[in-house]
């Protein structure tokens, strides 16, 4: 299940020119919700953590190729056959979409 989640966000990631979420971004963003330690002592082990997990998850996004290169066969089929999720085209929303009661 993990390295289902890290190649998704790795092809999230490829669309970074749309969607502004980069490896980077994205380890930022939800790194320290999938890697939280359990134990914290202190705000600056907390922060130093954040830091840490952010970076780690950008890592994983990165190398995904790497370190998921063994995993179940079956598990990477699936992954493939799953449908395309990720909007391949964006369309502007009108100015007054919001604004409307």
């Amino acid at each position: 299940m993990f390295s289902y989640l890290i190649r998704f966000l790795s092809r999230v990631a490829e669309y970074s020119s749309e969607n502004k979420m980069t490896a980077s971004n994205l380890g930022i963003c939800i790194g320290c919700s999938i890697l939280y330690p359990k134990d914290q002592l202190s705000n600056t082990s907390m922060s130093n953590s954040y830091a840490s997990a952010s970076i780690i998850l950008e890592l994983m996004i990165i190398h995904h190729k790497q370190l998921f290169s063994n995993s179940n066969q079956s598990s990477e089929k699936s992954f493939k056959s799953q449908p395309d999720i990720i909007p391949t085209e964006f369309h502007p929303v009108k100015k007054d979409f919001f604004l409307k009661n």
